[in-house]
């Protein structure tokens, strides 16, 4: 690989995920701390332009984290390769960019800080038929990025005692850390007080690069604990038996799916011949289908239970206003919140955070490194209660988002900020009948 310089922030969960993946590129980052846990310095990679004849550089988590798992050329069955880690199949890679986008969107920023529970439990959920995230059979980038962003939490959950309830979770994580060779040093999780069982790797004694593996067997020299001391193996039968069942799952599922599409593709030919609609051919999912209004807080205090949570009642047109908690306490004041026109996503699935009901999403514009935040606001003079449209986008929106579907995750990423701070998705502008939307940041992502 070209000379690379690699700078990350260790008092951020990004820049100790971006020192994993360096682990594995045998890359050793420049590590800053930042005296300001608000003002967190994004990752960065730069090839050393004095001795490569073309560079590069990326900023930001996801950028870094493509960049450095490109470098990795060994296709060695001791080390997991490029093309691996990226995705074998068309199936593959449009997952793992999934999760790498449910990264910037969930788990990550004072969403993630301040409803940490629920994103736990839809991981947990999600797993509960999966060995990895993105791939069933191996680690993926999606697994290892996921994984370092949400390891601080699940040792904060674990030492609540509400972990217990995510066994799940509990057997990924433990999975990982076995896969990166973590051990007490480099951060692992201590699961040895919980009443489970380990499997693992033993660390790599050869030096260089962290020893990845893509089986969950243990080496002859049987299974440590990242803690030190042996702990008692699951059985290696019973596992073969699940992923094979799971596989089997999946394969049948992949079946359907097929047999779907192909009932979907005859109907739309048979739409185009017959000269009907060929709606029955199911539509990419697009920010039609989420209804986002305008809206008006007409009250705001601080969540009693958390705090960096504000709660809000919005008025968007409805009978009555929808109740919101929205984690801006870091960067708005009661008096910011107070009377302010936002832009908000009404058709979201309600969730408990911290205890109270969010019915919907206020919808911010953030820099990468999310140290500053501000609201997308409509024009003045649009109307509350009107839904913002975007031109070439106008179906008709869900009733309800279905997070299962990870509909809102799909969407997100599309949705930034142009150079002059108005509001896009896919480079459409945001419109309502007195303009478009717009933030005082620009060039940044929504959500």
């Amino acid at each position: 690989m070209s000379p690379v310089r690699i700078t990350c922030d260790a008092s951020s969960p990004a820049g100790q995920t971006v020192q994993l993946l360096c682990r594995l590129s045998n890359v050793v980052p420049t590590i800053v701390v930042s005296k300001d846990q608000n003002q967190s310095t994004p990752p960065r990679y730069e090839e050393d332009t004095t001795k490569a004849s073309s560079s590069s550089s990326f900023e930001g988590l996801v950028p870094v984290a493509k960049a450095l798992t490109r470098s990795l050329t060994n296709d060695d069955d001791d080390f997991v390769s490029s093309s691996s880690l990226l995705g074998t199949t068309d199936a593959e890679k449009l997952a793992i960019d999934d999760w790498l986008a449910a990264v910037n969107t969930t788990y990550s920023g004072t969403e993630f800080e301040a409803d940490c529970e629920h994103a736990l439990e839809s991981l947990n959920e999600h797993l509960k038929t999966k060995s990895h995230v993105a791939a069933n059979d191996r680690v993926t980038l999606a697994d290892i990025v996921l994984f370092g962003m949400v390891r601080e939490k699940v040792k904060q959950t674990m030492s609540s005692g509400q972990l217990k309830q995510k066994k799940s979770l509990v057997r990924w994580c433990k999975r990982m850390q076995s896969a990166l060779s973590l051990g007490e040093s480099e951060g692992a999780i201590d699961f040895s007080a919980m009443d489970v069982k380990w499997t693992a790797l033993p660390r790599s004694e050869s030096g260089g690069k962290a020893h990845v593996s893509t089986s969950d067997k243990p080496d002859d020299g049987g299974a440590q604990h990242p803690q030190g001391g042996s702990q008692p193996l699951d059985d290696p039968v019973a596992e073969e038996k699940r992923l094979k069942a799971i596989a089997k799952k999946e394969a049948k599922a992949a079946e359907k799916a097929a047999a779907k599409a192909a009932r979907q593709a005859a109907a739309a030919e048979a739409g185009e011949k017959g000269g009907g609609d060929a709606s029955a051919a199911e539509k990419e999912v697009d920010v039609s289908v989420v209804d986002i209004r305008v809206g008006k807080i007409v009250k705001a205090w601080e969540h009693p239970e958390a705090d960096k949570l504000w709660a809000e009642e919005i008025d968007v047109g409805l009978e009555k206003p929808l109740q919101v908690c929205s984690g801006l306490r870091e960067f708005k004041t009661l008096e910011d919140m107070t009377n302010a026109e936002v832009l908000v996503i009404c058709n979201m699935k309600p969730n408990k955070m911290r205890g109270l009901n969010s019915e919907a999403m206020v919808l911010c514009a953030s820099n990468e490194a999310h140290t500053k935040v501000d609201f997308v606001k409509p024009p003045s003079g649009a109307k509350i209660g009107e839904r913002v449209t975007f031109e070439g986008f106008e179906g008709e929106p869900e009733k309800v988002l279905n997070p299962k579907k990870k509909q809102l995750d799909k969407v997100l990423p599309k949705l930034k900020t142009d150079a002059d701070g108005v509001a896009c998705y896919d480079g459409k502008k945001a419109m309502t009948s007195a303009g478009p939307c717009s933030s005082s940041l620009k060039d940044c992502f929504i959500k």
